[in-house]
């Protein structure tokens, strides 16, 4: 554990640091896990699954007296069943294109996800799972009024409380998060770290959440069934990327148009169906080059790319290096 020294700029800020601050960074690779989970995490953690073992599962967090924030990663496939202690709210903001399934639920990459008190969570996460987690009282979120009043009464169904984000801005919003972690790692601290950085976590946060709040406000229906319409997609899309699934496959289990898909999408995710299927497939490729031996031209084909010449300018374009240099490193 590294002690931080505490230092805040304001009133809202004190009431945090009361009894100081530090950075942990927890790293297991086993089965046995849930002492480790529960410590790091600071809420119970009824099971721990990690498939296939051994796994990289990397948590690190800052602790404040009534506030923490965590960036937890993966390796592989982690299940876990949780709770979290009475009158605590946790908030999680995932990377894009990062979809896992909450309580029996698929989530859509872009959904900032509410795990409430007196429920069993069971949330099943993919290899590549990195997210940023926030964990406070009901009466602090009350209080730094990022939601409106009663906002959780509108799910018929607590576990599953969830909001949309507008993707550019949480997008933002992590990155600014990935530079403090980074400082923290490094051994960066200086008296004013703290104060910076819960300034950057609460802004940021509000940002996120008023954005999409401001945007539902004058959202019409249309577009409210659009996000669900991109969300249910994403999910068919997930379970099928070995599949040879066209943009007009995906519309017929839908029951929409081609043109109605394109409009959903270019709202919330801002790129085509066509875009986000292939940048998954490539994403999913990418992963088995890096944990496999198998010959690219068969790890490609498994995918549905028959033309290995167009596979790789597609590669090249998404993430500047040839499959060749993913796989052997030059």
């Amino acid at each position: 554990r590294l002690q931080i020294r505490k230092r805040t700029s304001d009133q809202l800020l004190n009431q945090f640091a009361t009894n100081g601050t530090t950075f942990s960074h927890s790293s297991f690779d086993d089965l046995d896990a849930r002492a480790s989970f529960e410590d790091a995490l600071d809420w119970s953690v009824d099971s721990t699954q990690i498939s296939p073992a051994p796994c990289s599962l990397i948590i690190e967090s800052f602790d404040f007296a009534d506030f923490s924030v965590s960036h937890l990663s993966t390796s592989t496939s982690v299940t876990d069943v949780y709770s979290v202690p009475s009158d605590t709210v946790v908030l999680c903001v995932a990377r894009k294109n990062m979809s896992a399934i909450w309580n029996g639920k698929r989530v859509p990459p872009t959904a900032m996800i509410f795990s409430l008190p007196g429920i069993a969570h069971r949330a099943t996460l993919p290899a590549g799972w990195d997210s940023y987690e926030f964990t406070m009282s009901r009466g602090l979120l009350r209080q730094l009024e990022l939601l409106p009043e009663g906002f959780f009464g509108n799910f018929r169904q607590p576990e599953h409380a969830s909001l949309m984000t507008v993707e550019s801005v949480a997008s933002r919003y992590l990155t600014r998060l990935d530079e403090f972690f980074g400082r923290a790692r490094r051994h960066e601290l200086d008296d004013f770290f703290e104060s910076d950085f819960l300034d950057v976590v609460i802004k940021g946060l509000r940002e996120v959440v008023a954005t999409r709040l401001e945007a539902d406000d004058g959202q019409s229906l249309a577009n409210t069934r659009r996000a669900d319409l991109v969300a249910e997609a994403a999910g068919l899309v997930d379970c099928r990327l070995k599949s040879s699934l066209s943009i007009q496959n995906l519309c017929d289990e839908l029951g929409v148009s081609p043109r109605v898909l394109n409009y959903a999408f270019k709202d919330n995710m801002g790129v085509s169906p066509y875009r986000y299927i292939l940048s998954r497939k490539l994403g999913a490729i990418r992963k088995q080059l890096k944990s496999s031996d198998d010959p690219i031209v068969e790890v490609i084909a498994r995918y549905g790319f028959e033309t290995p010449s167009r596979f790789r300018r597609q590669y090249h374009a998404l993430f500047g290096e040839c499959p060749s240099t993913t796989r052997y490193g030059h």
